[in-house]
């Protein structure tokens, strides 16, 4: 059959796209693989590979391959520059290439400091804490073959508040299957759920940033050859409102960052902030407060958020709606808009970015059936997004439950150098003396530890 120009200039520029998307998303391929347990309703269950199909929109899984490493909530799983698996993690434990436990890689979140004992069974029957937040891994900068990542765990304050204290694990994959350089190092207490990294604006070194749980304090480390260096510690953004309780409970920095690594989100129980972020010197300054809506019960908060993977727009769910604020224009951030709405009684659980689509989610549960779906055109101009129609279909087989159905979140990879001033200045504070590096020989090799404090 004959088809017109027409039709062969759509299915081109569909390709283009495609390709093009494809080269920006996985310019260096370390977050190819993205890895989920999966649930059938025989009962099977195991990790499987998730993945897109752009052009029909829908979501696929590849088949179970192993029952050895199953990523719960915390769920980082980390790819060479190639695209190729070389280890994950649920931080519990470190798994190698083949899923096996890697050297070393046992007992991370374990119990001690700033890991309450009294929430979890006796310190003999279970040797770890609870993890609660995550950050996929980076490669070190000027470190061939090593990776750091960034997890926080539960404990109880000196108030006896349930608060997070954030630590790193570091992978040196230069020997067979690799193995774990340092673990639950502490970098601060009272850590907001997890901390979000961006490329620096040399394109070679990184952003980590992190916030009280309580305040508007901001944490900005630098991760460089020399290692994690700081924090420089900014106070800005929204305060708690003391007068009302549940903000000073739940965490009032839950952070996320565009994907242009331009724009950064801290979602507070009724408002969220976005701060203008500065890639070359790391200073953060406020951009606008938005509201969201004011709280009648401690029982309604955002369930979750995501950019789109352009960064003009910002989605979060409350309960089963879907909003969005469009942040093309930084003077004057759109208010908010509803865009959708899901017929599950418990509503969206879980937004995650994936190739050039956001997958949005509930949760199977004993009363509720899940959901799987994908906004697929969230760059279109205007306040509507197009939602797929996969948003409202019920897999009967592979099907996420409970907090197994976490992705690893796209840390900005595939940011490069700021070319648009032609100098990327640096704060000089990143510059100040730092102490000696402290050394130790792990399997017979010398290291240096990574974080690094100022004299």
């Amino acid at each position: 059959m004959k088809h017109s120009y027409f039709y062969y200039f759509y299915h081109f520029t569909i390709l283009l796209t495609i390709i093009l998307g494809y080269n920006k998303a996985f310019s260096q391929k370390h977050d190819f693989n993205r890895l989920q347990t999966i649930f059938t309703w025989d009962g099977d269950f195991g990790v499987a590979k998730i993945e897109v199909d752009s052009i029909r929109d829908t979501i696929m899984y590849g088949p179970i391959f192993t029952k050895n490493y199953l990523p719960f909530r915390n769920n980082i799983c980390m790819s060479d520059s190639l695209g190729n698996f070389i280890f994950g993690s649920n931080c519990i434990e470190v798994f190698d290439r083949n899923f096996n436990l890697m050297r070393f890689g046992d007992s991370l979140s374990k119990i001690g400091s700033y890991s309450d004992k009294t929430m979890y069974p006796p310190q003999d029957e279970v040797q770890y804490g609870y993890p609660s937040g995550f950050i996929n891994p980076i490669p070190l900068p000027g470190k061939a073959n090593e990776y750091v990542f960034f997890h926080t765990t539960w404990y109880f304050d000196e108030l006896r508040r349930y608060s997070q204290a954030l630590h790193y694990c570091r992978i040196d994959m230069n020997v067979q299957n690799g193995i774990v350089v340092e673990k639950n190092e502490l970098i601060h207490a009272n850590a907001t759920d997890k901390p979000i990294l961006i490329k620096h604006g040399n394109g070679v070194d990184w952003w980590m940033i992190s916030a009280n749980r309580w305040n508007t304090d901001i944490y900005i480390y630098l991760i460089n050859s020399q290692g994690i260096i700081g924090p420089k510690i900014k106070q800005v953004g929204t305060a708690a409102d003391s007068t009302k309780w549940y903000q000073l409970i739940y965490n009032h920095n839950r952070l996320s960052a565009s994907p242009d690594g331009d724009v950064i989100a801290s979602q507070k129980t009724s408002c969220v902030d976005f701060f203008k972020f500065d890639r070359c010197s790391g200073d953060i300054s406020m951009i606008q407060k938005v509201s969201q809506f004011e709280l009648v019960s401690s029982f309604m908060f955002i369930n979750a958020f995501e950019w789109s993977s352009y960064s003009n727009n910002y989605f979060y769910s409350i309960r089963s709606e879907l909003f969005q604020i469009n942040t093309e224009n930084q003077d004057e951030i759109a208010p908010p808009k509803k865009v959708g709405q899901v017929t599950s009684p418990y509503g969206i659980s879980f937004f995650n970015r994936l190739f050039n689509k956001m997958i949005v989610g509930q949760f199977r549960s004993i009363s509720s059936p899940p959901f799987l779906g994908i906004v697929s055109d969230s760059e279109l101009s205007g306040a509507k997004p197009q939602l797929s129609s996969n948003l409202f279909y019920n897999f009967p087989a592979h099907s996420p439950i409970g907090n197994f159905g976490f992705l690893p979140n796209n840390p900005n990879y595939y940011l490069g150098k700021v070319t648009s001033s032609g100098v990327c200045k640096e704060d000089t504070y990143f510059n100040n003396a730092l102490m000696s590096n402290e050394s130790f020989t792990k399997d017979g090799k010398e290291y240096y530890k990574l974080l690094r404090k100022f004299e």
